[in-house]
């Protein structure tokens, strides 16, 4: 076998590999839905992606910033943007009560305050040049307050929808209530 042909079926292989661990993430999700899973643990986002292999596999509720547009969602906080995001991965098979909540977030694109539960993985994903190293498959999400019908990265946000973060990411600490 060529170098070439190697390197090709090699790449093939990882992405083959990546694809089955995400299809399979989305199944175990949906049987959890369907039969009644435990109560979610509640875990703080920075120690999720500060350590993802304590939590994969797990069934989890956590408070972040969603963000989402064209070719991203990714849930993060402010205070540990640079350690890394979690992409959330939305099924087409949402139940119907969940979908409506999508589907009262801004068009298009948005970011939102929320607490998400869903199942975690660690398996990291590549997708429109952005990496990230885990992903939320999302079962429902709760408590949603609107930061801003833009989907741009926390930094490009203006100062009032920085100051709409989440308490404990406002650039200037005061509690921020969310409904």
């Amino acid at each position: 076998m060529s170098p070439l042909t190697k390197s090709t079926h090699t790449g093939h292989r990882r992405g083959t590999a990546v694809l089955g661990k995400a299809i399979c993430s989305l199944l175990l999700t949906q049987f959890a839905l369907c039969f009644g899973a435990a109560a979610p643990e509640a875990v703080d986002l920075c120690d999720l992606i500060s350590n993802p292999g304590d939590f994969n596999g797990k069934r989890i509720s956590v408070q972040a910033t969603y963000r989402y547009g064209f070719e991203w969602q990714e849930l993060y906080r402010f205070g540990c943007w640079k350690k890394g995001r979690v992409w959330l991965a939305v099924s087409p098979d949402m139940p119907k009560s969940v979908q409506r909540k999508l589907n009262r977030l801004p068009r298009h694109q948005g970011t939102v305050n929320a607490i998400f539960t869903g199942v975690f993985h660690d398996v990291g994903i590549s997708l429109a040049g952005s990496s990230y190293s885990c992903q939320l498959a999302l079962e429902d999400f709760e408590h949603v307050s609107i930061v801003s019908k833009s989907g741009a990265v926390p930094m490009a946000l203006s100062e009032a929808e920085r100051g709409r973060l989440h308490e404990e990411d406002s650039p200037k600490g005061k509690a921020r209530p969310t409904r």
